[in-house]
This record gives C-alpha cells, structure tokens and sequence, in this order.
C-alpha cells in the first residue's frame, strides 16, 4: 500500500496543475488532526468533571 507522499508524487507527475493545491491540502489535514488549543481545552474539560465528580 503506498504512503499518502508516494500517492502524492504520483498523482502531481500525472496532473502538475494541481501542485497549487498541494499546500492548502496538506495544512487541511494536519490542522484537523492538530489543533494547538485541544490539549487544553481536554485538560480543562477534565478538571470539570472530576470536581463534578
């Protein structure tokens, strides 16, 4: 199974017009899978429910 950056480079050698897309893209996904605030807003969620607790 390729990586996603094998997929990538194939798919940019068959289409090089969509090499303006590529960044938008890749930011799209790592800021959906990272976000800088979500750690703490966890940490305050959980303080929340144990004193609930």
């Amino acid at each position: 199974m390729p990586t996603n950056l094998e997929r990538m480079k194939y798919v940019l050698t068959k289409n090089p017009g969509l090499l303006v897309k590529a960044p938008g893209k890749i930011l799209r996904k790592t800021q959906k899978h990272f976000h800088p605030l979500k750690s703490l807003q966890l940490q305050i969620n959980k303080n929340k429910r144990k004193k609930t607790r």
